[in-house]
């Protein structure tokens, strides 16, 4: 996409960043499921900057009918295959 960011943009993705990390290291605990909010925040973070990326690029080339469907398409898939997963391993 060869967009460029600005030093005000890299800032702000420095600051909130920091945050976190400040967050975190000033609670000073150490619980298992703490850090397990910290990485499933980050990979939420994560997923939607990728989403974002991948909306500029598709948005270009099919309608939002489109997007929608095959959206919810994968949607259905995935959780149609954790579902015959969940049953598979309680039988």
């Amino acid at each position: 996409m060869k967009e460029k960011n600005s030093w005000m943009q890299k800032l702000s993705l420095l600051l909130s960043a920091g945050g976190i990390v400040f967050i975190y290291m000033m609670n000073g605990s150490s619980n298992w499921s703490h850090t397990a909010g910290i990485v499933l925040l980050l990979l939420a973070c994560i997923t939607l900057a990728g989403y974002n990326v991948l909306a500029r690029v598709v948005t270009q080339h099919f309608s939002a009918m489109e997007i929608s469907f095959f959206m919810m398409g994968g949607t259905f898939i995935s959780y149609l295959a954790v579902s015959l997963g969940n049953h598979q391993l309680n039988e």
